[in-house]
Formats: structure tokens, sequence, C-alpha cells
């Protein structure tokens, strides 16, 4: 899985084929906040949904946003439940015994498996539409007409299934949405309480970019004080450490 991680998905090729979808999602986003300047923000929905987006639009070739399946439910809701029911506290985890009677009557475990199970049909659902020989292809190759090239090709020694593709997808979004939305909501966060710190990113990005309307990925490389800025954060934030 890893050599397929690299090789395949996450390769520097790959991820700049999704460039698009990043600056799109990005450009919606500080739209967004602009429209709302005069209320007050919650920054950590913007960076969920930001992420959400992105990962969803990389994985599936859209967000599926409003859209209801044959199986019923919102992929947008499934998704966002079973990261809260993962993250709640269980007592099972930490008294197997015990938790086992507790668990009967929090009914947690049947929630969690009635979520996804949803989820299961609903990625199904997807991963048939990308099968469809007619379906319009999209300006890129997402992750799971990537996933059933490798079905068709058998990478490697792997053998290669839709099980496994919808388990990719599930680790995918799981392990990148909300990681990726914390990091960058303690990011911010820490910034606003070191203003000193936040006026030299600010100078650093306003001499760079110059008189350009926005920052690009094209200005990143010479951006060195807020990569010293963003390393310092992914050191001090748990999450990053996952």
């Amino acid at each position: 899985m890893r050599k397929i991680y690299v090789l395949e998905l996450l390769s520097a090729k790959k991820v700049h084929s999704f460039r698009s979808v990043r600056v799109q999602e990005v450009e919606n986003m500080i739209k967004s906040i602009s429209l709302a300047s005069s209320c007050v923000v919650n920054l950590n929905e913007k960076l969920n949904l930001l992420m959400h987006t992105v990962i969803l639009k990389i994985a599936l070739g859209t967000s599926y946003e409003g859209k209801e399946f044959e199986s019923g439910g919102n992929l947008s809701e499934l998704l966002h439940g079973a990261i809260a029911m993962i993250g709640a506290f269980s007592v099972l985890s930490l008294f197997p015994y015990v938790g086992r009677v507790i668990a009967l009557f929090t009914r947690l475990q049947q929630k969690l498996d009635k979520n996804f199970n949803k989820l299961d049909a609903l990625l199904q659902q997807a991963v048939d539409e990308h099968s469809d020989p007619d379906r319009q292809t999209g300006e890129y190759e997402d992750i799971v007409d990537v996933l059933l090239r490798l079905e068709k090709e058998q990478f490697g020694e792997i053998r290669f299934t839709k099980n496994h593709i919808k388990a990719i997808l599930m680790d995918m979004y799981l392990a990148g949405s909300d990681t990726s939305s914390v990091i960058l909501a303690w990011t911010m966060s820490e910034l606003v309480k070191n203003l000193r710190v936040m006026k030299k990113v600010q100078e650093e990005v306003r001499r760079c970019v110059g008189k350009k309307e926005k920052v690009d990925e094209n200005d990143l490389d010479q951006l060195h004080y807020l990569k010293m800025v963003i390393k310092k954060s992914l050191k001090n934030t748990p999450q990053a450490q996952y």
C-alpha cells in the first residue's frame, strides 16, 4: 500500500495535477471570509469545509454537495458523523469488560456500524459511477480513477478489489481532513496571540508578492519565514504527530 501511495496517489506529479482544485477552493474560502468580514467568522468551520471539499474533489472528482444517494443519506453528513463518533469517548476502549455492558446502553458501536454501512454503500455508488464507460471525465484523473486503473492492471503482487478502493478512500478522508484543518486553525490562533510574528509574516508576504492580488503556489519557495512558522506549528500541534 505504501508503494501505491508514493508512486501513484501522492507523487509530485499527481499532487501537482490537483493544483486547480486547491486554488479554486482556497479562493472560495477567502471570498467567503471577505463577504462575512462585518460579522464574527468561525475559522474552524471555514477550514473544515475547505479540507472536506478539497479531499472529496481530489478523491471522487466532485464534492457531491447536497446530493442524496440511492442508499439514502448525504455524503458530507455521514463523513462528519463518522469523524465525530470515532473521536468520541469510548468506555469500551478503556475498560473492555465493563465497557461491553455500558456500550449496550450507549449504543455507540451500533451507531458507528450503521454510519459506516451507509458510507460503504455511498462510496460503492461513487466507484460504480466512475466505472461507467459513458461517464464524462474531468480535467484531471482523480483518486478513484487511479485506483480503478490499478485494479485493471493488478499493480505489482497486490490483488486489488473494490473493497480496497473504498478502504483507501475512507483512510484518506479520515486521516487528512480533520488533522489538516486543526493544524491550520492552531497556526492562525498562534499568530493572533503573537502579533510580532504575524507582522513579520505579513511583511514577508507583501514583500515577495509585490503588487499581485494574491499569493500563488509559485511564491511559496520565497516565503522562508512563513515556512518556519508552519513547521513550528506542526511541532507544537498534537494532531500533526499522527
